[in-house]
Order: structure tokens, then sequence, then C-alpha cells
């Protein structure tokens, strides 16, 4: 049992569920915990962590693989569970940042940021998006190619995939059908430019009919992307 300091926080770190009861009076913000704590499953624990810290933010952590289906198994059991955030160690300092960020938050408004994951193969525009969604207060990952933003899906709490239709591999209206059969509550925007003798319209709609929530042609406007992310999210499969 030991505490440590991390950039102004107290950090109380625990071998076991039994240990981390002894901080039971203390008012934690954050929790960090495995999938497999020793013998005990982390998520069949959830119930009671909640019952002690109910406001407590809660981060669910594991290396497992992405192939492991036990893992992504339990993956799903603690999303199913309303875990704020899923981590796959190891992580970095900017990936800690970001849980000790939203957790303020959470504990200040009782709502953590809307998490959005960018799928685009262009690096300029998720820089440029990902920035934009920033300022609007969204916490941002990005990918570059959908089997990538796939694999994301099962190891982070995502609420909003904006994705481009046209890219290299699966591409985006495949994706978007995926998503949307697996991941129903996930908000989707489509984004497209236009490809060869393809429009932006025709490839918005067919991205709508297989799942999108909400369309929109490259380029858009930061009220454009407000509205959007507004649109995405109102959809009432949407609704906890």
């Amino acid at each position: 049992m030991r505490m440590i300091p991390i950039d102004g926080w107290q950090a109380f770190i625990a071998e076991s569920f039994d240990v981390a009861r002894q901080y039971a009076a203390e008012e934690i913000e954050l929790i960090l915990l495995d999938v497999f704590l020793g013998k005990q499953n982390g998520i069949d624990l959830l119930p009671d962590i909640r019952k002690i810290w109910p406001k407590a933010t809660i981060a669910v952590m594991t290396a497992g693989d992405g192939d492991d289906e036990e893992v992504k198994a339990q993956l799903k059991r603690a999303k199913a569970q309303g875990v704020d955030h899923l981590v796959r160690k190891p992580f970095g300092k900017a990936a800690m940042n970001d849980l000790l960020v939203d957790a303020e938050r959470i504990a200040d408004t009782g709502r953590r940021l809307l998490h959005v994951l960018v799928v685009d193969d262009t690096r300029l525009f998720r820089e440029m998006a990902a920035t934009n969604l920033r300022k609007v207060g969204c916490r941002v990952s990005v990918a570059g190619d959908m089997e990538t933003a796939l694999e994301a899906l099962v190891y982070d709490v995502i609420d909003v995939v904006m994705t481009d239709i046209f890219m290299p591999g699966m591409g985006g209206l495949a994706g978007t059908k995926i998503i949307r059969e697996n991941y129903p509550g996930i908000g989707i925007i489509a984004m497209s430019g236009g490809f060869g003798e393809l429009e932006s319209e025709d490839a918005l709609l067919a991205a709508h009919k297989v799942g999108a929530d909400y369309c929109v042609a490259k380029p858009f406007d930061a009220s454009q992307l407000k509205y959007a992310l507004k649109l995405a999210m109102a959809n009432p499969r949407h609704a906890s």
C-alpha cells in the first residue's frame, strides 16, 4: 500500500480490492481498475466500487490483446456498466493527463467530456478536426484508417465517430455499417469532399443509409461542427 504524487494529485495504490477498501473514507475522484486483479475480476467489483465511491470517475485498464475474445468480452461488460474510460496498458503521461482532466470535470459538473474519434487518412485534416473539437470542449482520439478505428472502439469509450467516407482499406461506408451494427449507442458523423465521379451529396446519402446520424460535406467550419455533434447525439438511440 503506497501513496504517490502525480502532478499535484495524491495517488493511492492497492494490489487488491481488500486493500482498496482501506481508502473508503477518502474522497476519490479517479479510479484506475485493472480487468484482471490477481484472482479477482475487476469488472465483477464495479458494483461494490460504485457503492463506496459513487462520484469517482472509473477507468478500466487492460494489457490484453485485441484478438483476445475474453478481453473483448470483459471490456464490453465494463462499458455496459457505465465506466467512464477504457485504457490500454501501457499508457503515457498524455493519456494520464486526459483522465485527470476528465475526472476534474466530472467532479465539477457530473458529466465527462464528449469523446470523439476522428477517422481520416489525411493527417492535416485529422489535426485540424482535433483542434476544432478541443475548442468546443471535446476529448479527441484519431485514426488514419477504419481498421485502426474499429480496434480503438474495443479499447475505449467513444461517444461519436467522425469518419471520412473515402479512405484506403475498408473505407467509411463499410466501417459505418459495422459500427452501427455493433455499437448502436455511438453517434456517427460521415464526412466527404467527393471522390472521382461520385459527388459529396451521393456519398453522404449512402452513408446515411448505412447508419450515419449526420452527414457533412468538407470543408466545414466550427459552427457546422458543433451542429453536427449536437444532431449526432440527439438521435434517440443515444439516450441513456
